[in-house]
């Protein structure tokens, strides 16, 4: 039978990106992917976490929207394009975003809110160009805490006309592009490169 999940990047501790696709009956919201991927972890991991851990404690935001669970062990970030969700959860922060390529205003998004440097990249690799860029300053700006109001303009993704795959300013980080499907751009953000489960829940 085809296997459920798919491994790559060979180094760094464990993290698991738990995929879920709804259709048109799905009821599933936000905190039920988070509890579900948080559930799947605990048993895969073996963290030995009680189900009340998981089934009990509420979800709460922090003002800057970022969920989490008083308490937590476990890191966690969730994101969301189209019928796609998908959660990112290990032992280290991290911030993921899924984006679904497709039609939008690109060149006029990325002068008002890339640098100049990450416009012009925009400009000679259009969408496509344009959504790996911003799966990854979302994911950024998710793995610092901060969210989008953090301004995408206070750091720049592109170095003599290329995306870069690690920060050192306004912090050090690295990113990873996770394999979902040719037309998705999924990057994680995370300290260091982290070997990377990905299943389907």
């Amino acid at each position: 039978s085809e296997r459920r999940k798919k491994a790559f990047f060979s180094y760094g501790e464990q993290m698991n990106i738990y995929t879920y696709q709804k259709d048109p009956a799905t009821t599933l919201t936000s905190d039920d992917m988070i509890r579900s991927s948080l559930r799947a972890y605990n048993r895969e991991a073996r963290l030995g976490l009680g189900d009340s851990f998981v089934h009990e404690l509420p979800i709460l935001r922090t003002a800057k929207g970022k969920p989490y669970i008083e308490g937590n062990p476990i890191h966690f970030s969730l994101s969301h394009s189209g019928n796609l969700m998908v959660c990112a959860v290990g032992k280290k922060e991290i911030g993921i975003d899924v984006q679904h390529i497709r039609h939008a205003r690109t060149i006029e998004v990325a002068q008002r809110f890339f640098s100049p440097e990450e416009s012009d990249y925009v400009n000679l690799n259009g969408e496509e160009g344009f959504f790996e860029l911003w799966s990854r300053k979302e994911a950024f700006v998710k793995y610092i805490g901060e969210g989008i109001s953090y301004g995408f303009q206070n750091f720049t993704l592109v170095q003599k006309g290329r995306i870069v795959d690690r920060i050192e300013k306004p912090t050090f980080c690295q990113f990873q592009m996770i394999p979902l499907g040719p037309e998705v751009k999924c990057c994680i953000c995370t300290r260091k490169r982290e070997r990377i489960w990905i299943k389907k829940l």
